[in-house]
């Protein structure tokens, strides 16, 4: 404002342009007369473009009425963002009452609502990550028992039995459920960690097999190792979730069937995992949020929308990073790229001629289906049981420990809890091995036992298979205690 207006006018201009909200002056049209910096700063335009235009340059849909109204705005600015603003529009009248103008005071508060959406995103999140890791426990002990019965009954039945199908489909929908509660407490970062010295390649032709029945006999599954130094540092669990996950994800994006490449490469201080398909391609406009918790494309009943945001959990807990790259019509290619372990690779459990002494665990649960079903695994396997429904009562097996090679404890028991179990155990008897089993998450768990579970921990729900392998790997793969 020039110096020829009085002295008052030009410091109530420079007020209004120092303040931080922006001011908006519109006829009774809604035609811009007037604006200050800051409304300028905001919109993106200068005060030259906007006035003389419209409010609707802003696409802002400011009230028109005879009395002070005051509530958010959503507002366009030039680049086409939206601007979030918290607005008082007061109507300005002549002597006979009739609106002249509408003076708008407009606070941005953009920033200050994204980081409230965050913040209750983030309290969502750890809600569910709260009630999973409650829940986990108990879910996993039933789901263990359903999935074990399943394993050992369908051992006694013929192949081509319509019984064995039916135990399959109960068997196959318990691991689903399983998976899920798992991806639960992985997206939550609350499921307890075992990592260990992994060999990514022999992890995805382990898998090969599995994989290809989880997609189907329309898509094909083409795994390719060809990383020359592929350890890494990960629960066993975690990782064979990733590839799953991802793998699951590309059958999705293939209706009709295709090919999913799996392939591992070096690349500096990381081996890379690339799942590749050939499907119907990522639309740009989703993109950004393929990662976000509950989001999904499928139809209503066929996702939770916690695969990738499973993987990607994972993945930065463990100190990695995952990329996509996706051309519609012409498949995805997810990247993940994982830190290289130095360490030696873990070598296969020798197998030798020398007879072993018959092996005996003592089993330590307080969950009375888990127990007994972990008694008939063990025993079937060829091994001597003895058991007990809580620590205390362990303690009184005093002849039993005497016989014991392994203990198999829950981590969490009522009581005196399985860690401290182990801690007396070993001092009574020094060569005594330890296991841990547990369906809880990490919640609830103290530094310590976190500490001594780390590479000795079987997740619940097993399989019988799991079992045997863990039992057999604790105890040096000793010859299995006759049977009878």
């Amino acid at each position: 404002m020039s110096d020829d207006f009085p002295l008052d006018l030009r410091l109530l201009s420079a007020a209004l342009n120092a303040t931080l909200d922006g001011i908006i002056i519109t006829d009774a049209a809604g035609v811009i007369t007037w604006v200050n910096s800051a409304a300028t700063r905001c919109a993106g335009y200068s005060r030259e473009e906007l006035v003389g235009q419209s409010i609707e340059l802003l696409r802002s849909d400011q009230p028109s009425s005879d009395r002070p109204w005051s509530g958010e705005l959503i507002s366009w600015r030039k680049d086409g963002t939206l601007c979030t603003e918290a607005t008082t529009t007061t109507p300005i009248k002549n002597d006979a009452g009739i609106i002249t103008h509408y003076i708008s005071v407009r606070r941005d508060i953009t920033k200050e609502r994204e980081l409230q959406a965050q913040r209750l995103h983030a309290e969502k999140m750890d809600v569910v990550g709260r009630l999973a890791g409650n829940i986990a426990n108990d879910f996993n002990n039933l789901l263990g028992v359903i999935n074990g019965t399943a394993d050992l009954a369908a051992m006694s039945v013929e192949r081509d039995s319509a019984l064995r199908a039916d135990l399959e489909t109960i068997r196959q929908t318990g691991e689903r459920a399983a998976m899920l509660t798992r991806q639960l407490l992985a997206f939550g970062r609350k499921q307890i960690p075992a990592p260990q010295v992994l060999d990514l390649n022999r992890v995805i032709v382990d898998l090969t097999s599995m994989l290809q029945r989880h997609v189907g006999d329309t898509t094909t599954v083409v795994v390719t190792p060809l990383a020359r130094q592929p350890l890494v540092h990960a629960d066993a669990g975690q990782l064979e979730q990733v590839v799953l996950n991802l793998v699951v994800n590309a059958r999705d994006a293939m209706p009709s069937g295709g090919t999913i490449t799996i392939a591992t490469h070096d690349a500096a201080s990381a081996v890379t995992l690339t799942v590749s398909d050939t499907g119907k391609g990522i639309d740009a406009a989703i993109r950004p949020h393929i990662f976000e918790p509950f989001f999904t494309t499928k139809d209503s009943g066929r996702g939770t929308g916690l695969g990738l945001s499973t993987v990607r959990s994972i993945v930065e807990s463990n100190g990695g990073r995952i990329d996509v790259e996706s051309h519609v019509g012409l498949g995805t290619t997810f990247t993940v790229a994982w830190p290289r372990c130095d360490a030696s690779a873990p070598a296969e459990p020798a197998v030798s001629g020398q007879v072993m002494a018959p092996a005996t665990v003592m089993v330590v649960d307080d969950d009375a289906d888990i127990r007994r079903l972990t008694e008939r695994i063990l025993r079937d396997a060829g091994y001597g049981v003895c058991s007990a429904g809580s620590a205390e009562d362990a303690l009184l097996l005093v002849g039993r420990l005497q016989e014991a090679d392994l203990l198999l404890a829950d981590v969490v028991l009522p009581g005196l809890r399985g860690v401290e179990l182990a801690d007396r155990m070993v001092a009574a008897k020094p060569s005594l091995k330890v296991m841990y089993m547990s369906g809880y998450s990490d919640r609830g768990l103290s530094a310590v036992e976190l500490k001594a579970v780390e590479g000795q921990l079987l997740r619940k729900p097993f399989t019988a298979a799991q079992l045997v392998a863990m039992v057999r790997t604790a105890l040096g793969a000793p010859e299995p205690k006759p049977r009878g």
